[in-house]
């Protein structure tokens, strides 16, 4: 009888391994599918994407004072700031400089600068050890001026913007996930290209998690790109820029502010398109 209990205990061991290790393949399974499934529509948006943006006719430039008056005009800047978004939990841009060579002045004595004597000394001198190397020039590094235009586009009314939405709308606007795990808008809407603007979250650390996406919220997003950029043409990528700022203000009734998250000015728009003019 003992013996019996024995191997019904083993048997009901193996059945309940049995059943753990099913779970967790089937488990898995399901996570597999699950994922093929929300690339497969991921792709099909990108597709979607890519057939809207083919035809569209390109946009033909206006004068620019013109232009600048109804870009302003347009966006839907803000008037006030929302002081429940905690400051602390902001995300901050921190742009590394570039460094350049630049060259340091060399002093330079010649033969007329010395006395007849010392002329007679230095060429002997060369005579007898003609392995002598002169260093004309000593470089050094300093940085080079990097600048950075940001539209922060914000929730209003202490709201927050739904990850499945933003996601959605990054897709078929032509965006691309990719580097520091932020959106990019490139240069071509199927990812190739330069990178003409990019989108971080406004919050620290200012990333998105794909994974995570359908519960992801955040109170803004932060639109940027950096100048001198040889690659690219700043203008178009500041236009391409504001476009989309205007859209998602709109699609999601938010607030336009500056790179300090206060109002956005018509003095300061201004300002933009002036220091735009130095890298055109």
């Amino acid at each position: 009888m003992q013996h019996f209990q024995s191997i019904l205990i083993v048997i009901g061991i193996l059945a309940i391994a049995g059943v753990l290790i099913h779970g967790f393949l089937l488990n898995r399974k399901n996570k597999q599918a699950l994922k093929a499934e929300q690339q497969a529509q991921l792709d099909e948006l990108a597709a979607q994407a890519r057939e809207e943006e083919a035809e569209q006719e390109p946009v033909q430039a206006n004068p620019k004072m013109s232009k600048l008056n109804r870009d302003y005009d347009s966006v839907a800047f803000s008037t006030n700031v929302d002081d429940q978004h905690d400051e602390s939990d902001a995300f901050h841009f921190n742009v590394q400089q570039k460094e350049k060579p630049t060259a340091e002045p060399v002093v330079v004595s010649t033969f007329d600068d010395l006395p007849i004597q010392e002329h007679i000394d230095m060429v002997d001198a060369l005579d007898d050890d003609p392995a002598i190397e002169v260093e004309t020039e000593k470089t050094a590094s300093v940085p080079e001026e990097t600048d950075l235009f940001i539209f922060n586009v914000v929730a209003k009314n202490g709201g927050q913007l739904g990850g499945h939405e933003l996601l959605q709308f990054f897709l078929t606007s032509g965006f691309r996930f990719g580097d520091m795990n932020i959106f990019h808008r490139h240069e071509h809407s199927d990812g190739t290209g330069e990178v003409l603007f990019s989108i971080a979250n406004m919050m620290a650390p200012g990333t998105f998690d794909l994974e995570y996406m359908e519960q992801f919220n955040s109170p803004g997003i932060s639109f940027f790109f950096t100048a001198p950029n040889k690659n690219i043409s700043v203008n178009k990528s500041f236009d391409m820029m504001l476009r989309a700022v205007e859209q998602v203000a709109e699609e999601f009734d938010c607030e336009v502010l500056n790179d300090k998250r206060e109002k956005f000015t018509t003095e300061q728009f201004i300002e933009y398109r002036t220091r735009l003019e130095k890298y055109a």
